[in-house]
């Protein structure tokens, strides 16, 4: 059973979370930075009260990590002989060709992302999972209040519109 679904485990979340004072509770087995977190609350789902076990990220993020994956996938279809290269190690042709491969997709500004939220009650052992990626700075507890609060409410607005984001530093992708 599902116990993110049974209302003895969501009332158990609702007295932590009125304890904290917070509407929601920190998901203290996955880690958490100022660009990504992980957390529970509890909201409806199908017209059920359940507990949402959710991931929430800053866009950046994922616009990150959709330019590293394009640029992984230009990288291998040209360099078929690099499917096995490390691309973690700092240097070797390899890595030139994938750092190539990012400076084109920022130049030509292929790679856009915008806001979403998914969810997926098919594939999950405690409640909902929920994901969330929202255009912030970073995450942290008052951008977690603020979307639990706007889900809850119903009026969550997300911004559809396309971005991309400059690197800030050389770590950026």
């Amino acid at each position: 059973m599902n116990k993110g679904l049974d209302p003895q485990e969501i009332a158990k979340l609702k007295a932590n979370m009125k304890e904290t004072g917070k509407p929601f509770a920190w998901n203290t087995e996955e880690e958490k930075d100022e660009n990504f977190a992980s957390f529970f609350f509890v909201g409806n789902h199908n017209g059920k009260e359940v507990i949402f076990d959710s991931f929430l990220y800053t866009l950046e993020t994922e616009y990150a990590s959709l330019t590293y994956d394009i640029a992984m996938d230009m990288v291998m279809k040209e360099y078929p002989q690099f499917a096995n290269s490390d691309f973690d190690a700092e240097e070797g042709e390899h890595v030139d060709a994938l750092e190539k491969a990012l400076m084109e997709i920022e130049e030509e500004g292929s790679s856009k992302v915008s806001e979403f939220v998914t969810v997926d009650d098919e594939d999950t052992d405690y409640g909902v999972n929920m994901t969330v990626c929202l255009n912030i700075i970073e995450v942290d507890e008052a951008q977690i209040e603020k979307f639990v609060n706007s889900y809850n409410k119903g009026n969550l607005k997300l911004d559809k519109s396309l971005y991309s984001f400059e690197p800030e530093d050389e770590d950026f992708l």
